[in-house]
């Protein structure tokens, strides 16, 4: 069996931390997505990542259509579908707790 070094270990569990963080973004992404309303689809596919870039670096879930927060949160004349909160509370329950 191969000895690996503290340092070797650390910077692995380094690496996959990154890897779990971007994946658990990406799959978030997916599920708001998912359940943003479709009229022309063009907030539904306005979603994209900005991924961690090492240890203690966030990703981000970026949607740049100017009124996603009105199809999230509503307006005046609309309630609000809450795409982001619905995403979360349906999100694997630990990794949820870890990204609060």
């Amino acid at each position: 069996m191969a000895s690996v070094t503290l340092e070797q270990w650390g910077k692995k569990l380094e690496r996959t931390l990154v890897q779990v963080t971007n994946a658990a973004a990406g799959e978030l992404s997916d599920s708001m997505s998912r359940l943003t309303r479709r009229n022309t689809g063009r907030a539904a596919e306005g979603y994209f990542v900005t991924n961690s870039t090492g240890p203690g670096s966030p990703a981000f879930i970026v949607n740049n259509v100017p009124y996603i927060m009105v199809l999230n949160d509503g307006g005046p004349n609309r309630a609000g579908d809450n795409m982001i909160e619905r995403a979360m509370q349906s999100f694997n329950p630990d990794l949820n707790r870890l990204i609060r």
